[in-house]
């Protein structure tokens, strides 16, 4: 799942004598930014359409999948989802989606995504798999966990 990075070109604001004649990037777009850095790094991060996004880290063949709120993600410490925290601290992979607003997370391209991952044989991959979310995202975590039998789920 590679993603075209002239999708999402990375700027660089921090140097006001520059020249450049961009606009500085509002603190969302630095957000979005950050996660491109880190996708591209660490596995991949893609835009779902206009309020949905999807951030995948690999590491080892556990993997957490979860369901949280941009806005929430924006305005924590780090600015990292939740369940990438979590899979950092234990070594495991992570796979992310997150909405902007309220969206329960009803959108073909959340659909598309998880039909393509299947498709790609993606969660086969993993010998266990977590599917975790709150709200919304309990609800989001519980109808996609279909995607991957056997796995568990922790929905608050």
């Amino acid at each position: 799942m590679a993603q075209d990075q002239a999708d999402h070109p990375q700027r660089d604001t921090n140097d006001a004598h520059s020249g450049d004649s961009r606009a500085p990037m509002n603190a969302a777009d630095k957000w979005s930014a950050m996660l491109d850095r880190h996708g591209a790094e660490h596995g991949f991060h893609l835009r779902l359409g206009d309020r949905h996004g999807v951030l995948y880290t690999a590491d080892d063949r556990t993997l957490i999948v979860s369901f949280e709120s941009a806005e929430a993600l924006r305005s924590s410490d780090l600015g990292l989802p939740l369940g990438l925290q979590v899979a950092g601290r234990e070594g495991w992979s992570n796979l992310t989606v997150y909405a902007e607003g309220q969206t329960w997370f009803r959108d073909p391209g959340v659909y598309n995504l998880f039909d393509t991952l299947v498709e790609e044989g993606f969660f086969v991959d993993f010998d266990r798999i977590l599917f975790c979310g709150a709200g919304a995202g309990g609800y989001a975590a519980a109808a996609f966990s279909v995607v991957a039998p056997g796995a568990h789920l922790l929905l608050l």
